[in-house]
């Protein structure tokens, strides 16, 4: 094959992987500002059930507390954002510092799988600062062992303020649809660096076929 179609080739796919790749960051920071309200919606829902239908202990808060209480929400929905970056920074949720790797099928597969999982439980994890100010005013109390046969909500962590929500959970249909297309482009990623490390290995072929026919 020429080389000069190689070395074509190769520009193309280079510049459709810096591509891809700015497309895959642009969906990151979609995805962190629609799970901040995905959040901030389940906080003010989930908190305002409680106080409506936990009748007895609403009574027993008094309008003082459950001031402080609505106080307190309130600023959690603020800060919602702020939260939610942090942790996906901290924990590199849709961070891919090695993307540039020739990995075989079933570990794209695998890492497509864990995408959507690692945002699940990222949300899992989040919603445990609502479960803070649910115990905190005496609505549920901590899981007492981790059979689910208490049915509390909320596990303690060992050294955190910030218990863990022990159920499943269920995301935004806009979450979905950025996760699934975050995900295609991380397949085509893959898909498109192995095309270009083959056409490297064929320009390095040529390469060496043309000198021999030199010599």
């Amino acid at each position: 094959m020429d080389i000069n179609v190689l070395k074509n080739e190769i520009e193309e796919l280079t510049q459709q992987l810096i591509q891809i790749e700015e497309n895959m960051y642009q969906i990151r920071g979609k995805i962190i500002p629609a799970v901040s309200l995905h959040l901030q919606e389940l906080f003010k829902k989930d908190i305002e059930e409680k106080v409506k239908t936990k009748v007895e202990i609403t009574k027993l808060l008094g309008v003082e507390k459950l001031r402080d209480l609505k106080n307190e929400l309130n600023h959690l929905i603020e800060e919602t954002p702020k939260i939610v970056e942090e942790y996906f920074n901290k924990k590199l949720i849709l961070v891919y510092e090695y993307l540039k790797q020739d990995k075989k099928n079933e570990y794209i597969s695998s890492d497509e799988y864990s995408i959507k999982k690692n945002i699940e439980e990222a949300v899992r994890d989040l919603l445990g600062y609502e479960g803070k100010l649910i115990i905190k005013y005496g609505y549920e109390k901590y899981a007492s062992n981790s059979s689910f046969s208490d049915n509390s909500s909320w596990e303690r962590l060992y050294n955190s303020e910030i218990p863990k929500y022990r159920y499943g959970i269920s995301l935004s249909k806009n979450i979905e649809d950025l996760i699934k297309e975050f995900r295609l482009l991380y397949v085509k990623y893959h898909i498109t660096y192995g095309k270009l490390n083959n056409t490297i290995k064929q320009k390095k072929e040529q390469e060496a076929v043309d000198l021999w026919e030199q010599a």
